[in-house]
C-alpha cells in the first residue's frame, strides 16, 4: 500500500477520498453488515485513493471508526479515521491514538505529530 503522504504529494492522479459515516449497533446487526461490506467493497476499488471514516457523526453513538477503518485496511487501502473529544476526555484522546500507533505502524508519523502538536481543547 502506497503511503497516504506520498499520495497527497503526487501530482500524477486525480485523488478520490470518500467519507462514510458508520452506523448505530454492532458489527453484526443487518445495518452494519451493510456499512461494513460498502467500505470493504469501495477499498478494493483502484479509483479511490483513501477512505475517511468518521466519528460519531451529528453526536450519535457509532460503531467506532476503528474497526471500520481496521477492515478497509486489511484489503490495502488507506484510511483516516476520525477522532473527537465529545466523549472523551485528553487521556481518552491519547489511549485511542496510542492504540492506532500499535495497531497500524505506518502511521507513527504523522499520530506522533498530532501527539506532540495538536493542542488540547478537551
Amino acid at each position: 500500500m502506497k503511503e497516504l503522504k506520498d499520495i497527497f504529494e503526487s501530482k500524477k492522479t486525480f485523488l478520490i477520498g470518500i467519507e462514510l459515516v458508520n452506523t448505530r449497533g454492532i458489527a453484526q446487526q443487518e445495518n452494519s453488515s451493510k456499512i461494513i461490506e460498502f467500505a470493504e467493497e469501495l477499498s478494493r476499488d483502484d479509483k479511490v485513493s483513501w477512505l475517511s471514516i468518521t466519528d460519531n457523526a451529528g453526536g450519535n453513538p457509532m460503531l467506532a471508526p476503528d474497526y471500520l477503518g481496521r477492515k478497509v485496511r486489511e484489503n490495502g487501502k488507506n484510511t483516516i479515521i476520525h477522532i473527537s473529544c465529545k466523549d472523551l476526555n485528553r487521556n481518552g484522546l491519547e489511549s485511542i491514538v496510542f492504540l492506532e500507533i500499535t495497531l497500524l505502524k505506518d502511521t507513527v508519523d504523522w499520530l506522533s505529530l498530532f501527539l506532540t502538536s495538536t493542542p488540547w481543547a478537551c
